[in-house]
């Protein structure tokens, strides 16, 4: 017995490493070393700053109406810091909600073990939806949250129509995911009977049904309330929809299907990248296709909710992040994890079945379908740890949480602080705890609302206005300062310090440039000449 207990070792490691607990544990280790290593940037400050400095909840709905976004996140961060005014609390429920999702995603998912360690080691789970703190984790905790109460359905509809409005409110492909699968839920209800006879043998069935239509309806009526900016809005730069076809136009969008999948994404300059990466993902499309075929309504969710937010996302409005891809991977994963319920297509069981494939051909499209969506995963994963390697660990994400530490071990915090470009400057107003002079406004200020009150300034017009409070002659400065911390977005024009040196006393004081965003920081010391 002793001379073979050793051997039964290794055996027992190798049994640890292999167990979801193990697995997912790894996962919440090394998460959470990158949560503590990340530098959070403008797009995680903003609406933390906005919950911080709104002085009433009618005063944070105004704002809210600017940011394009639908009102759960902010409500979560409100309660939040009614909590506790530290900004990490938002960082580690951002991450509560990433490592929960994957929980659900182990305990719950059909995907092989394979699978499930891809898709959490995957670009999204792993990295953008984890460790940048912004509103589309949401999206992704309830669309699964939704599949695990799925089977519930054929008793009652209202814990999964509120998951909907809970999905609806998390972000725009939250509400296009949320508004197709109150469809699927609706068609399958009209033309399924055998799930509209199992539901309706449950005597609650009058008060659910009402009780969840309200609740859709006036979630997703909430959502697109919020998400509808207000006239003088200027969100991305004012950019407007195209109403209207450009070939070209439609070709991109498609290609940003290939991002959310593959991560590749075609030049767009170029017609032969464009005709290349659409054909790719419109095959690869068809092979999901088949794969969902004998589910119709999870087939239907698929394409509209893909369809919708290629349209609205890629081409309407043409948004170019990998965050805003992420919704139609996110759609994936939902499809097929619903499709589990009817492997096979058993609400189709008539004679004809007309939604059934030969045996051969669903073989076939079956092999081929895991072999694509292995190679999906194993791209995620490799996404992912690359984006971890160059936006975290050779370069911080932005360099504000340097730059305001440089600012308070100099004593500088205090001071007052004249800040441009006001867009790039919500994080050092964040990390010092205090509100900025933003000459975009003329005005004290944190975060940035894009509206038509704001413009944007010239460097001249920056120093301009610095001379203006130092000599006392600015009516929204109380207190004349003695001098003026400027920070700087961009390096300053040695033209501009020439022609202002009979005025001004400008001093370089440091500057941080390493940041994988254009969150790059310039500091300077000014006072009267």
């Amino acid at each position: 017995m002793l001379l073979t207990q050793p051997a039964s070792i290794p055996k027992r490691i190798s049994s640890l490493a292999r167990s979801p607990i193990f697995i997912v544990g790894v996962f919440v280790f090394i998460t959470l070393l990158l949560l503590i290593q990340h530098a959070l940037w403008r797009d995680e400050f903003n609406p933390w700053l906005i919950v911080r400095d709104s002085e009433s909840w009618i005063a944070l709905w105004q704002k809210v109406r600017y940011e394009g976004h639908p009102i759960l996140w902010y409500i979560s961060l409100s309660s939040l810091y009614q909590l506790t005014q530290n900004f990490l609390s938002m960082q580690l429920f951002h991450w509560g909600l990433g490592v929960g999702a994957i929980v659900l995603l182990w305990q719950y998912s059909p995907f092989r073990k394979l699978e499930k360690i891809l898709i959490t080691f995957g670009y999204f789970p792993f990295y953008e939806y984890l460790i940048i703190s912004r509103n589309y984790v949401l999206g992704f905790f309830f669309a699964c949250l939704f599949c695990v109460f799925f089977p519930k359905r054929q008793y009652y509809y209202w814990p999964l129509a509120i998951i909907l409005g809970l999905l609806a409110n998390s972000h725009a492909y939250g509400l296009l995911m949320a508004v197709f699968l109150a469809l699927m839920l609706v068609l399958e209800f009209v033309f399924d009977r055998t799930q509209r006879c199992a539901y309706l043998a449950n005597h609650l069935r009058r008060w659910d049904l009402a009780l969840s239509l309200v609740t859709v309806v006036s979630s997703f009526a909430l959502a697109i309330y919020c998400i509808s900016p207000p006239a003088d809005s200027r969100l991305h730069g004012g950019q407007e929809f195209l109403f209207g076809f450009d070939l070209h136009r439609l070709f991109v969008a498609i290609g940003k299907i290939s991002g959310a999948y593959f991560h590749l994404i075609p030049n767009s300059s170029r017609w032969i990248d464009l005709v290349v990466t659409d054909l790719f993902i419109l095959g690869v499309l068809i092979v999901i296709n088949l794969k969902l075929w004998q589910m119709p309504w999870v087939l239907v969710f698929f394409n509209l909710a893909t369809l919708s937010m290629t349209v609205v996302m890629f081409y309407l409005k043409p948004l170019e992040a990998p965050r805003h891809m992420g919704g139609l991977f996110i759609t994936l994963l939902t499809s097929l994890w619903l499709a589990h319920y009817h492997p096979d297509g058993e609400a189709f069981a008539d004679q004809n079945r007309p939604f059934s494939l030969p045996p051969r051909t669903q073989k076939f499209v079956n092999r081929l379908f895991r072999k694509l969506f292995i190679l999906l995963l194993l791209v995620h994963v490799i996404a992912g740890i690359a984006a971890i390697i160059e936006r975290e660990l050779l370069q911080p994400y932005s360099a504000s949480r340097v730059t305001a530490n440089y600012m308070i071990e100099q004593g500088l915090k205090d001071e007052f602080i004249l800040a441009s470009r006001d867009a790039q400057m919500a994080p050092i107003a964040g990390y010092l705890k205090r509100q900025l002079f933003y000459p975009e406004r003329q005005s004290y200020g944190s975060f940035t609302l894009f509206q038509d009150e704001r413009v944007s300034v010239t460097q001249q017009e920056t120093l301009r206005q610095a001379i203006t409070i130092l000599e006392g002659k600015n009516e929204a400065v109380e207190e004349q300062p003695a001098k003026i911390i400027l920070v700087l977005n961009k390096e300053l024009d040695t033209s501009l310090t020439t022609s202002q040196e009979t005025t001004l006393s400008i001093q370089f004081l440091s500057q941080f440039v390493r940041a994988y965003t254009n969150e790059q920081y310039y500091l300077y010391q000014l006072s009267l000449a």
